[in-house]
Protein backbone atom coordinates (compact mmCIF):
# COMPACT_ATOMS: atom_id res chain seq x y z
CA UNK A 1 0.00 0.00 0.00
CA UNK A 2 1.68 3.57 -0.87
CA UNK A 3 1.18 6.70 1.21
CA UNK A 4 -1.65 7.90 -0.79
CA UNK A 5 -3.67 4.48 -0.48
CA UNK A 6 -2.95 4.80 2.83
CA UNK A 7 -4.03 8.31 3.78
CA UNK A 8 -7.26 7.52 1.80
CA UNK A 9 -7.62 4.22 3.68
CA UNK A 10 -7.10 5.83 7.25
CA UNK A 11 -10.07 8.85 6.36
CA UNK A 12 -12.10 5.90 5.24
CA UNK A 13 -11.85 4.73 9.10
CA UNK A 14 -11.99 7.80 10.22
CA UNK A 15 -15.30 7.83 8.74
CA UNK A 16 -16.81 4.97 9.79
CA UNK A 17 -15.21 5.70 13.05
CA UNK A 18 -17.33 8.64 13.32
CA UNK A 19 -20.27 6.94 11.79
CA UNK A 20 -20.27 3.88 14.07
CA UNK A 21 -20.23 6.60 16.97
CA UNK A 22 -23.13 8.87 15.51
CA UNK A 23 -25.44 5.50 15.04
CA UNK A 24 -24.62 4.36 18.45
CA UNK A 25 -26.05 8.01 19.95
CA UNK A 26 -28.83 7.95 17.71
CA UNK A 27 -29.35 4.15 18.93
CA UNK A 28 -29.30 5.22 22.71
CA UNK A 29 -31.55 8.35 21.86
CA UNK A 30 -34.42 6.72 20.20
CA UNK A 31 -33.33 6.98 15.91
CA UNK A 32 -33.46 3.53 15.59
CA UNK A 33 -33.67 3.80 11.72
CA UNK A 34 -30.99 6.47 11.99
CA UNK A 35 -28.56 3.81 13.64
CA UNK A 36 -29.45 1.18 10.91
CA UNK A 37 -28.52 3.41 8.14
CA UNK A 38 -25.27 4.53 9.52
CA UNK A 39 -24.58 1.11 10.52
CA UNK A 40 -25.53 -0.41 7.00
CA UNK A 41 -23.11 2.20 5.71
CA UNK A 42 -19.81 1.24 7.62
CA UNK A 43 -21.45 -2.79 6.49
CA UNK A 44 -21.59 -1.73 2.81
CA UNK A 45 -17.83 0.47 3.27
CA UNK A 46 -14.95 -1.07 1.88
CA UNK A 47 -13.35 -1.06 5.41
CA UNK A 48 -13.87 -4.22 7.39
CA UNK A 49 -15.51 -1.98 10.62
CA UNK A 50 -16.96 -5.00 12.18
CA UNK A 51 -18.18 -3.06 15.35
CA UNK A 52 -21.23 -2.08 12.75
CA UNK A 53 -21.96 -5.53 11.74
CA UNK A 54 -22.27 -6.65 15.28
CA UNK A 55 -24.42 -3.39 16.42
CA UNK A 56 -26.41 -3.46 13.53
CA UNK A 57 -27.18 -7.36 14.52
CA UNK A 58 -28.20 -6.28 18.21
CA UNK A 59 -30.68 -3.70 16.47
CA UNK A 60 -32.19 -6.15 14.50
CA UNK A 61 -32.15 -8.60 17.81
CA UNK A 62 -34.05 -6.05 19.76
CA UNK A 63 -36.73 -5.27 16.69
CA UNK A 64 -37.50 -8.94 16.71
CA UNK A 65 -35.88 -8.99 13.03
CA UNK A 66 -34.79 -12.37 12.73
CA UNK A 67 -34.23 -12.68 8.85
CA UNK A 68 -31.88 -9.51 9.24
CA UNK A 69 -29.83 -10.34 12.07
CA UNK A 70 -29.18 -13.60 10.73
CA UNK A 71 -28.39 -11.88 7.07
CA UNK A 72 -25.71 -9.57 9.13
CA UNK A 73 -24.54 -12.07 11.35
CA UNK A 74 -23.55 -13.97 8.30
CA UNK A 75 -22.04 -11.08 5.92
CA UNK A 76 -19.80 -9.96 9.10
CA UNK A 77 -18.73 -13.37 9.60
CA UNK A 78 -18.04 -13.63 5.79
CA UNK A 79 -16.35 -10.12 5.55
CA UNK A 80 -14.42 -9.59 8.78
CA UNK A 81 -11.18 -9.93 9.39
CA UNK A 82 -11.66 -9.15 13.39
CA UNK A 83 -11.11 -12.65 14.34
CA UNK A 84 -12.45 -12.08 17.44
CA UNK A 85 -15.36 -9.95 16.48
CA UNK A 86 -16.11 -13.47 13.57
CA UNK A 87 -15.99 -15.52 17.00
CA UNK A 88 -18.66 -13.16 18.76
CA UNK A 89 -20.59 -13.42 15.60
CA UNK A 90 -20.47 -17.12 15.33
CA UNK A 91 -22.12 -17.46 19.25
CA UNK A 92 -24.51 -14.54 18.59
CA UNK A 93 -25.87 -17.03 15.40
CA UNK A 94 -25.55 -20.40 16.30
CA UNK A 95 -27.89 -19.25 19.40
CA UNK A 96 -29.99 -17.40 17.43
CA UNK A 97 -30.06 -20.46 15.20
CA UNK A 98 -31.03 -22.73 17.89
CA UNK A 99 -33.75 -20.32 19.17
CA UNK A 100 -35.58 -19.94 15.60
CA UNK A 101 -35.50 -23.70 15.37
CA UNK A 102 -37.46 -23.99 18.29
Amino acid sequence: MNSEELAKFICELHDCADRYNEAEYQRKYGDIEKAIELHKMNVESKVDYSASYISLAEIYHELNDMENEMRILKKGIAESDDESRVEDMKFKLIKLEKNYMK
